[in-house]
């Protein structure tokens, strides 16, 4: 995960071929402290603008950008079913 950062998402290096890691296990724990926080660390008012459920609020973002992804995909000439980044959550 930290190589893919390093190489291409903070500094783009000159490598040709992308590696993407698995991310599950850092949503995981991302909702699992996100949850804590909202249920024992935050006040009332604290999280105002931000999502109470993590994980539904994923799934919703989610969703909008797989649409938005194949409506480009699409005007591209591209079948979203060839591409790789078109899988369910």
């Amino acid at each position: 995960m930290r190589d893919y950062r390093d190489k291409f998402v903070a500094h783009l290096d000159d490598l040709r071929v992308m590696n993407i890691p698995c991310f599950d296990c850092a949503l995981k724990a991302v909702i699992f402290y996100h949850r804590h926080v909202v249920e024992r660390e935050a006040n009332e008012n604290d999280l105002t603008f931000l999502p109470r459920n993590l994980a539904d609020y994923y799934c919703l973002s989610y969703k909008e950008a797989s649409a938005i992804y194949n409506t480009n995909l699409a005007a591209a000439g591209i079948s979203p079913k060839r591409s790789p980044a078109n899988t369910q959550r």
